[in-house]
């Protein structure tokens, strides 16, 4: 009989740590004997792989817990603030980031508004903007360990590049290789939309689904695919542009080149053209133009509340759209246009509605993002994390 390897015997055991780690993790406080239940490895196995991670400081020990009968057992939990990862939000007009630790509990986090024009500008920015997370990292024995970045724009997934990115003109560009370079640590580069969707996944309105699509309507239209529970990315890693399916044909010219794409009616971009940029406050900031025709609209300004009901009927017949090429559980929607929920909802209802009783419209539920203002960013570190704890 042929013995193992030794590489094979390193990958068993590298298996087997990931199994536990994630077992105490997603489902602790837990005892040795209930995971290795819920394991289905050895006594032995499990006992010496957490022996490991408790020397290196991954899980510990917290007590006994309850028992039926006998000894009680002692229980085991993951070290949260063991290490921590960075979630950063690229906008046009601003840097969002959060330090959490491996559990995804928020630490702390800062914005700044930015207007830069140069890949060595965005560098400085970002990275003074980490550094700045670091000294308010609380001490852990492993510290930063990688960060997830969130772009609005085309981003090449497994290169970690950033293909084309609208109103930021330092694109393309290898910002993994960038921010890896400055901060010494892993980085993952994702779209924003995807980051969001893998959030809401997570933590928000689409837990425990397994088909979703979070639609991040800003001043751009994206979204994120989630199919059987992980992020779809199509065969290149640049699916979800839902934004730029023509709705219009000869439509209207669209900053891709096209005539009539979604975006162009259901996004912020199209609120604006309906309102006219006067119609924002003096001096307001560009990222509170919605939450000002929203309240416009609150205050009973009939153009406001006729171009928002535009918005959402452009926005129910994508989603149709949607509904029915991918059928879906469950439709999210996020980013700066959520805060127009009360007037774009009963317009993508009545547009689901019109379709009779087609099941895949009648079946799929519409909602707004949990935490809109936060989800993608929220979403970026979640993605970091997951890729530290996978290399624990």
């Amino acid at each position: 009989m042929q013995r193992p390897n030794k590489a094979d015997l390193l990958t068993v055991r590298r298996s087997n740590r990931q199994v536990i780690v994630d077992a105490v993790r997603r489902g602790g406080p837990i005892s040795r004997a209930e995971l290795s239940r819920r394991s289905q490895l050895s006594k032995v196995t499990v006992s010496d792989v957490v022996e490991d991670l408790i020397g290196e400081g991954y899980l510990r020990d917290i007590g006994p817990g309850p028992a039926d009968v006998g000894r009680k057992p002692t229980l085991l939990e993951f070290v949260g603030v063991s290490g921590f990862v960075a979630g950063l939000e690229i906008a046009p007009q601003y840097l969002r980031v959060i330090l959490t630790d491996l559990m995804g509990e928020a630490v702390c986090g800062d914005q700044r508004n930015i207007a830069v024009g140069s890949s060595q500008e965005l560098l400085a920015a970002v990275c003074a903007l980490i550094s700045h997370m670091r000294s308010c990292m609380p001490n852990s024995p492993y510290q930063l360990l990688g960060v997830g970045v969130a772009v609005s724009g085309l981003v090449d997934y497994k290169e970690g590049t950033v293909l084309s990115a609208p109103n930021m003109p330092w694109a393309p560009l290898s910002l993994r290789d960038l921010i890896e370079g400055c901060l010494e640590v892993p980085a993952i580069i994702d779209n924003e939309a995807n980051a969001a969707m893998w959030y809401e996944h997570l933590q928000g309105e689409a837990q425990n689904l397994e088909h979703a699509v979070y639609l991040s309507a800003g001043y751009g239209l994206g979204a994120g695919i989630l199919a059987q529970g992980s992020l779809y990315r199509g065969s290149s890693g640049l699916a979800g542009e839902m934004g730029h399916m023509i709705v219009e044909q000869h439509g209207l010219a669209c900053s891709c080149g096209n005539r009539g794409c979604w975006e162009m009616y259901a996004s912020e971009k199209a609120l604006r053209r309906l309102l006219g940029e006067p119609f924002s406050s003096p001096g307001a900031p560009p990222e509170n133009f919605t939450r000002h025709v929203v309240q416009s609209a609150r205050d009973g300004d009939n153009r406001a509340q006729e171009s928002l009901r535009t918005v959402g009927q452009s926005l129910g017949q994508g989603i149709v759209n949607i509904a029915s090429i991918l059928n879906p559980q469950m439709v999210v929607l996020g980013n700066v246009l959520a805060e127009a929920w009360e007037f774009l909802y009963p317009e993508i209802v009545e547009a689901l509605d019109g379709q009779g009783l087609s099941p895949v419209t009648q079946n799929v539920s519409v909602r707004r993002a949990r935490n809109y203002r936060d989800a993608v960013v929220k979403g970026a570190a979640a993605l970091a994390c997951e890729a530290s704890v996978a290399k624990i």
